[in-house]
């Protein structure tokens, strides 16, 4: 369960090792770790979003969908020290500027997937399968918007590359979410029609 978790943390080192030998302890590398902490995230949360999508496409995904969810909270957890390291460093970070909330809601979120994943492949209840998915969709908008506002604001195009991608995958998981709801709701009431059955005399 813990191979895959391992491959973003040491990605994520990497990135941080090699921002460290070229720019130095600074802004430079801060802002260089943040970035690619971002995407490294970014790809993990796309997976396991993508993971209840259709049956042959995300059969491997819904299998690892739980190392994947635990990968993408550690990659979280390097990409809010990297935000933590740049905020001591001066007063230009959003933490000082009125958005700490933004960041600290992600991070509410992101710990309650974390959680949920934690539990692995159990059955759950309804409500937590509702709170699971509304937290992934909360995460995923958090995603799509950061990529198009970086790319937007800095011609990132790595970021504009990612924000296409997440905007497709965010159209194939409510296609997908939508027909299972049309399909729930028929057959509700299709029961609710017939009415209950009479035992025979």
């Amino acid at each position: 369960m813990w191979r895959i978790p391992v491959v973003p943390v040491v990605i994520n080192l990497l990135f941080a090792a090699g921002a460290l030998a070229r720019h130095g302890p600074g802004e430079r590398a801060a802002s260089f770790i943040i970035r690619n902490t971002a995407r490294v995230s970014g790809v993990l949360l796309l997976a396991a979003f993508l993971a209840d999508g259709p049956r042959r496409f995300s059969a491997m995904l819904q299998r690892h969908q739980p190392s994947v969810l635990i990968a993408f909270a550690l990659s979280q957890l390097c990409h809010f020290a990297a935000i933590a390291w740049l905020d001591a460093m001066g007063p230009r970070h959003p933490l000082q500027d009125g958005s700490a909330a933004v960041i600290y809601g992600g991070g509410a979120a992101y710990a309650l997937t974390l959680g949920l994943a934690m539990a692995g492949s159990r059955r759950l209840p309804r409500a937590f399968e509702a709170v699971r998915t509304v937290a992934m969709y909360y995460l995923f908008l958090i995603f799509l918007t950061s990529f198009a506002g970086g790319y937007f604001a800095l011609k990132d195009a790595t970021h504009g590359f990612l924000a296409i991608v997440f905007a497709a995958g965010l159209a194939c998981r409510l296609y997908i979410d939508l027909r299972r709801l049309i399909a729930f709701a028929g057959i509700g009431a299709s029961s609710r029609r017939r009415g209950p059955r009479l035992a025979p005399d």
